[in-house]
């Protein structure tokens, strides 16, 4: 009888260890497919924030160029519009138009850092508003004939017109010079010296109108009224100066610097986060791809060993059963005990070896009539030749 117990066969073992090797690839493949991806948007949220640091370095230039450049553009100080203010306002509609993207982005959320983003959001805000502030002061301060300093111009003129009417007061005409040259020096080189240089002028000037009996007392307040509105115009114009800062680090201008000096450590700080999630998750999928890859290989090591190892066995088994046999020795007890393919060869081989000693036994036994059928008829030829004598 064949053995009928259910039990692995070596195809089903082989494929068993294909379905190992397959499942474990794809494990790996979908590992992989999973961090690429992962890759993917971390690598899109550092393009984010790189643009946004490009958008920083654009709004700082658009700054810079405004105030260098819109200095004598008269056109700005006649419309309010320049190329640099162009510039400036389309750079930061685009950091407003990636806030809602960025705020959503899952990358920048596993980090735990949308509040920084919201307080960069915040910093550009105060930026635009600084700025804003910035150019409505640049307008009103003037140039040439605009703001201020046309109102400067303008009372200017109507003095030298009102010292004209004097005879050719040749001190009086000094005087007046003498303002005009210390408001040109301080507008060349913003130096507050020449405001006081230009104060003790008008005093002096002041002076010597109220002492100068020669002029008629009417002209006399008019031109008065002029210098002191010189000095008020002229002290406005040092305010507006001082909102918007004598250098990078006063006023409106030292804001600026501030501001962006804010933004760009939170902006680096966020960078390198993401720069280290990303180096992270690297050593994460090489770390997987390394335990999945070994464990599966030491998996199939064993698997191979252990059917290696079965079908030596049963082999071996066989041989020494067959040599026997071979040898003539059908006491032989055949035993299996792997239910593989080998073991079926086995069980088959034990019937055959119990149907070879049923005919062994059959002819042992036709041999042994055979020979008694034999020495019968021998007795019986020598009892039949002895009766004939």
């Amino acid at each position: 009888m064949k053995n009928n117990k259910k039990g692995l066969k070596i195809k089903q073992k082989l494929n068993l260890l294909s379905i190992l090797v397959t499942v474990t690839i794809i494990g790996i493949i979908l590992s992989v497919f999973y961090y690429v991806d992962e890759f993917n948007s971390i690598r899109e949220t550092s393009v984010k924030l790189e643009e946004m640091e490009i958008h920083l370095l654009e709004l700082r230039k658009s700054e810079k160029d405004f105030i260098i450049q819109d200095f004598n553009n008269a056109k700005f100080y006649k419309t309010g519009l320049s190329e640099n203010l162009k510039k400036h306002a389309n750079t930061y509609q685009v950091i407003l138009d990636s806030k809602d993207d960025i705020l959503e982005d899952h990358i920048l959320k596993e980090l735990g850092v949308i509040k920084n983003m919201e307080k960069l959001y915040e910093l550009f805000g105060t930026y635009d508003q600084v700025f804003e502030e910035y150019q409505q002061i640049k307008k009103e301060r003037g140039f040439k004939n605009y703001g201020k300093i046309g109102e400067l111009r303008k009372i200017a003129i109507a003095m030298e017109k009102t010292a004209l009417l004097y005879y050719k007061d040749l001190k009086l005409e000094v005087y007046i010079l003498s303002m005009l040259r210390s408001e040109k020096n301080y507008l060349m080189r913003n130096d507050l010296a020449y405001k006081d240089e230009l104060d003790e002028i008008i005093e002096e000037c002041t002076l010597y109108l109220q002492e100068n009996y020669s002029i008629q007392n009417l002209q006399q307040n008019e031109i008065l009224e002029h210098t002191e509105a010189y000095r008020l115009v002229f002290d406005e114009l040092i305010v507006l100066d001082t909102e918007l800062g004598y250098n990078e680090t006063e006023g409106l201008q030292g804001e600026f610097k501030e501001i962006s000096h804010k933004i760009e450590p939170i902006l680096h700080e966020i960078l390198e986060k993401v720069e280290l999630d990303a180096q992270r998750k690297t050593r994460n999928i090489f770390g997987i791809i390394l335990t999945i890859g070994l464990g599966t290989l030491l998996v199939i090591v064993l698997i191979v060993v252990f059917i290696s190892r079965s079908i030596n066995t049963s082999i071996s088994e066989a041989r020494q059963m067959v040599k026997r046999i071979a040898e003539g020795d059908f006491t032989i007890v055949i035993k299996s005990n792997s239910q593989d393919e080998i073991g079926e060869l086995l069980n088959d081989f034990k019937l055959m070896v119990q149907k070879l000693k049923e005919v062994l036994l059959t002819v042992r036994n036709s041999a042994e009539l055979i020979q008694n059928g034999s020495s019968e008829i021998k007795s019986a030829s020598t009892q039949m030749n002895e009766s004939s004598l």
